[in-house]
């Protein structure tokens, strides 16, 4: 049976019409939604990726919920998103079809789809494939962006080439052109020297020129050390230019920079920055930038820092690109007046020949600041959308209780995010230093980023410290803050450090008596019922203006002191007690130039360096007999690798004769004695003998008890520890009092100057 022409059209019609009715295409005019029908290049801009755009207006009383698919499983959970415009990255070549759907909710009624919203697009991607650069034939340690050879085959000269980013992964099209960051043009060049190599690859497609760009930083494992043939000086950990000319260098044995001399002459603030290298690039007092040999960078002069700031300047470097041109930015504090500090930002770009100050030069980013300023690095969201590398700037504002934090990225400055802080309302309030510190909890174990303010009191009033909680994901602030009254307000609060669970805070006085300075410290973990302000330590009290408070590589703490020929140091900030800190007042001397009260303010260093160990916690007092179990850690220099394999093997031999080739091996030991532990650890480049330890395990003393003692304030109470009797010898006594401070002996009286209605706390410690 034949159908006729008209039977047949209406049938087409039918289908089309069905067609059209099922299929996603149904809603594929994207007239909400803006998705690119341009081709897009694969890899992004810096993490930015593919804009989607929205135009759709949200009616009142409405709520919508988005569902976005780019068709792109191979990127994982950032194949989907929930915003209403999205970013994406296509990390490769391709055809992609990008689909979103619109959920509504009226009135909080049921949620359905309105298909008349959504809508799908193929978006079309070209350019360069996703690589990494393989490092001599070979790729096993630290990954694509970082890996380190043996320094026999560096010296013998290391081949990096561009290679798929993963086995099977899409090749670079042919007619790829090159360009590294030495200047070559060839798909492969071959180094021997360490550094940081990019290579920048660029193709065109159908008229569209997309390139991609990455980086590898290559490391020589490992220079011999010192002592042998050929030893390079070991790596320089940071170097500080302050005061009238002083500089300091953490090269083996800290030690002053003479030559050449440093330019710094400032009363406070300054900032130094160094390459993973460990060489000086530049430094800064905030008012000029001076170079290696201490002349100043073109247009490098001028920069708005107070010769009075306390944070007068901060260097940044900017997170790169995968790149390896280096871009810092330098923050400058002005000095506080009755209407604040001007927070301002100044760029230097190191890929210029010679490196400049760039156009980018003392630009305002506000005038109501007090004069702090630090950089904390930021930590990468594995849930966000397209997370790109962030250095947090946090600032405070003055006559407020503002935070206002910059995120820097590849991309540059931001605008700020603001969260409440606490209220300065003086100028003497904007005055003290900022810092970030690791807080561990001592009931969770659990660590986090935390922010100390020292906020200085207006005349005869009290000085504080505020600590707030800060989240380096988001860069959140937030409190309430833990306060901490410091008392003396005669003194003005200054500098800031951390060492372990303990506080340590400079107060300046006026340089003469009674007004003498001091270095007190508190415990931030404090023993129940001891709270923090109890467990104040004084550590030093001197008539010298003693300044800011700067923890070292070496972890020691390094106080700056007006007019000082030399830099103070607290060596042992952990110890038990005020007379264990290790306080030198002759620590570093500089060599002519002197101190004056500020420090360096840094960004987080990133130095490289080699050097194995194993580690173990020393054994508490045990009574004799008995067994107590170690747990060692060994703490290769050779970096992991990235198949799976382990990179280093080990053999512990103990005093009995037993081995382990375990990491982290326990043993167990009887109480009381000395055992020498050895460890020997093989890489694929080296072997290496450690030098032995020794776990000493002393014989646990009696335990101690007090009797309950009640009397009149203001009479005198003896306590005896071990009464009538001489006591275990090799021992020694600290009682803590409750307001806080302490004392030594197996007898001691407590009088009406102690201030001590309460309870009594005691320790004995074993030596």
């Amino acid at each position: 049976m034949f159908l006729s022409w008209k039977r047949i059209l209406l049938f087409l019609l039918f289908a089309a019409a069905l067609l059209f009715v099922s299929s996603p295409s149904a809603f594929a005019q994207c007239t909400n939604f803006n998705i690119p029908t341009t081709t897009q290049c694969a890899g992004g801009n810096c993490g930015a990726g593919t804009a989607f755009t929205s135009s759709l207006v949200e009616q009142p009383g409405t709520t919508y919920r988005y569902e976005w698919n780019f068709g792109d499983p191979d990127s994982g959970p950032a194949n989907t998103s929930n915003l209403k415009q999205p970013n994406h990255t296509f990390s490769q070549p391709g055809e992609y079809t990008v689909s979103v759907k619109v959920f509504v909710s009226v009135n909080g009624g049921p949620e359905t789809e309105d298909t008349s919203l959504g809508c799908s697009e193929t978006v079309t991607v070209a350019g360069v494939p996703e690589f990494k650069i393989n490092v001599n034939n070979d790729d096993i340690n630290l990954g694509p962006q970082e890996e380190e050879v043996c320094l026999e085959d560096l010296t013998a000269g290391v081949p990096l080439a561009p290679v798929p980013a993963s086995e099977g992964g899409a090749a670079i099209p042919a007619g790829a052109t090159y360009l590294w960051s030495n200047g070559s043009t060839d798909p492969t060049i071959t180094v021997d020297e360490e550094g940081c190599y990019s290579v920048t690859v660029t193709t065109t497609q159908n008229g569209v020129t997309c390139s991609r760009t990455n980086k590898v930083q290559v490391w020589g494992y490992k220079p011999p050390e010192q002592g042998e043939p050929g030893a390079p000086p070991p790596p320089q950990q940071a170097r500080w230019y302050f005061g009238n000319g002083a500089g300091v260098k953490f090269q083996g044995r800290p030690q002053a920079v003479t030559n050449p001399p440093g330019k710094v002459n400032t009363a406070e603030g300054s900032s130094t920055v160094l390459d993973r290298k460990g060489n000086l690039l530049f430094y800064t007092d905030g008012r000029t930038v001076f170079d290696t040999s201490g002349v100043a960078l073109p247009n490098g002069g001028g920069l708005a820092g107070g010769e009075n700031s306390t944070q007068a300047v901060l260097i940044v470097p900017q997170p790169g690109c995968n790149s390896c041109d280096p871009v810092y930015y330098v923050f400058t504090t002005g000095d506080i007046g009755t209407n604040g500090s001007r927070l301002e930002y100044n760029v230097v770009d190191l890929r210029l020949t010679p490196p400049v100050v760039a156009t980018q030069k003392n630009q305002l980013l506000t005038e109501n600041s007090t004069e702090r300023v630090i950089s904390i690095r930021g930590q990468s969201d594995p849930n966000a959308e397209n997370a790109v590398e962030t250095t947090w700037i946090v600032t405070h504002d003055f006559l407020g209780n503002t935070f206002r934090v910059y995120p820097l990225t590849p991309s540059g400055l931001g605008a700020p995010k603001t969260y409440p802080g606490a209220a300065h309302t003086s100028t003497e309030n904007g005055e003290g230093y900022m810092k970030t510190f690791q807080y561990t909890d001592p009931a969770t174990g659990e660590t986090s980023t935390r922010i100390a303010v020292v906020v200085p009191g207006a005349a005869n009033q009290p000085n504080r410290v505020e600590i707030f909680e800060f989240d380096p994901v988001t860069g959140e602030v937030s409190g309430p803050p833990v306060t901490v009254d410091l008392g003396d307000p005669g003194l003005k609060a200054y500098g800031v450090e951390f060492a372990g669970d303990y506080m340590y805070v400079s107060l300046t006085g006026s340089g003469a008596s009674p007004d003498s300075s001091k270095i007190v410290r508190y415990d931030l973990s404090p023993t129940p019922p001891l709270t923090v302000e109890t467990t104040r330590e004084e550590i030093v009290k001197d008539l010298a203006k003693i300044g800011a408070l700067q923890v070292g590589p070496d972890g020691a703490i390094y106080v700056a002191v007006q007019g000082a020929a030399s830099l103070w140091s607290i060596s042992s900030p952990t110890g038990v007690t005020a007379a264990d800190v290790g306080l030198n007042r002759n620590a570093i001397p500089l060599s002519g130039p002197t101190s004056n009260l500020g420090l360096p303010t840094n960004a987080d260093p990133e130095v490289k360096g080699y050097g194995q160990s194993f580690s173990f916690q020393q054994p508490a007092c045990a009574p004799a007999g008995t067994d107590y179990t170690i747990q060692f850690q060994a703490n290769p220099d050779r970096a992991q690798r990235n198949d799976g394999q382990p990179s280093s093997t080990f053999l512990w031999t103990f005093h009995d004769g037993t081995t382990s080739t375990l990491q982290s091996p326990t043993k167990a030991y009887r109480s009381p004695g000395q055992y020498v532990v050895n460890l020997t650890i093989t890489n694929d480049c080296k072997v290496e003998v450690l030098d032995p330890q020794t776990v000493n395990i002393y014989e646990a003393p009696p335990a101690v008890t007090l009797p309950n003692v009640s009397a009149c304030f203001g009479t005198s109470v003896p306590l005896e520890v071990y009464p009538g009797v001489a006591g275990p010898a090799g021992v020694r006594y600290t009682w803590i009092l409750p307001n806080g401070t302490t004392r030594s002996g197996k007898t001691i009286t407590i009088t009406a100057a102690d201030a001590v209605p309460g309870v009594n706390a005691i320790r004995v410690v074993g030596v």
